[in-house]
């Protein structure tokens, strides 16, 4: 895959873990443009801006305005996680916005996923020994910026110290970089928490590939309208999974029936080929 790596320097895990992509990755400078910095490898487009990266909404067409028309797969933004708990993290998530937009982007809209890329990271991830510091999990979907691309975060979390760590930065900037697609079905995920630890498990044991991810808290804001747009906005996305210990209940139902509405099947993580 052809990637584009955004990194913020009005953020501290963002810019350290953007410094080893460009290292590793032996990016150049090319040019200059509408206030971004642009790096290329080769293969991979590198973008450095001054602006925090939840708020760039339509950065993609920038780029292709500033010249850079060539078919990219994915955005992955460089990002720090912060959390009222602290604890050690390195999450992914897709992005945009199942209610209000408080944090960047606008307000009931998403930016496509890309959920083979994304459960790829969080497989890659587990393989290294972050494992034995970090929490490596999703987060549902819930920031900016609003972009046409598929898009994607790469977070460092909770707090200054991991943010600044050279040793992690290093080691989500070799991850990112290899940047392939997991094998399985593409899915969204409905219900359960914002670090649904129950897709994560079931993304590391069987084949499926998470994209949107609508955490209990959003459930009940899914209408019909918000339906389509998560169907749009999911590429290569038939089959949503809901999380099993809410399955029951009414508000799910409901959600199933509009979903069901709007193209989706449901699948069942038991009937899902193991990894």
């Amino acid at each position: 895959m052809k990637c584009i790596f955004i990194a913020s320097r009005m953020d501290k895990a963002s810019a350290n873990t953007g410094d080893f992509v460009k290292k590793i990755g032996n990016f150049r400078g090319v040019k200059e443009c509408s206030g971004l910095e642009f790096y290329s490898n080769g293969q991979h487009l590198f973008v450095e801006t001054e602006e925090l990266h939840i708020y760039c909404n339509g950065i993609d067409r920038k780029i292709r305005e500033c010249g850079f028309n060539e078919n990219y797969s994915c955005l992955v933004f460089l990002s720090s996680h912060r959390s009222v708990s602290g604890k050690p993290s390195i999450t992914f998530h897709p992005v945009g916005n199942i209610g209000t937009a408080e944090l960047g982007g606008k307000e009931r809209s998403l930016s496509p996923s890309s959920p083979a890329l994304m459960t790829h990271y969080l497989l890659a991830a587990h393989r290294t020994d972050l494992r034995e510091h970090y929490d490596i999990t999703f987060e549902a979907t819930h920031h900016g910026p609003l972009v046409e691309m598929p898009a994607l975060f790469a977070e460092i979390g909770s707090t200054e110290e991991q943010w600044t760590d050279s040793y992690t930065a290093e080691a989500l900037a070799r991850i990112v970089l290899n940047a392939e697609e997991a094998e399985g079905i593409n899915v969204i995920g409905i219900g359960g928490g914002h670090y649904c630890p129950r897709f994560r498990d079931i993304a590391l044991r069987k084949k499926v590939n998470f994209g949107h991810v609508v955490s209990h808290h959003y459930v009940e804001l899914l209408d019909a309208s918000m339906c389509l747009e998560l169907k749009a906005k999911s590429p290569d996305t038939e089959n949503f999974i809901v999380h099993e210990a809410n399955s029951g209940d009414g508000e799910n139902d409901k959600v199933r029936r509009l979903l069901k509405d709007a193209g989706f099947s449901e699948i069942r993580s038991e009937d899902i080929e193991l990894r």
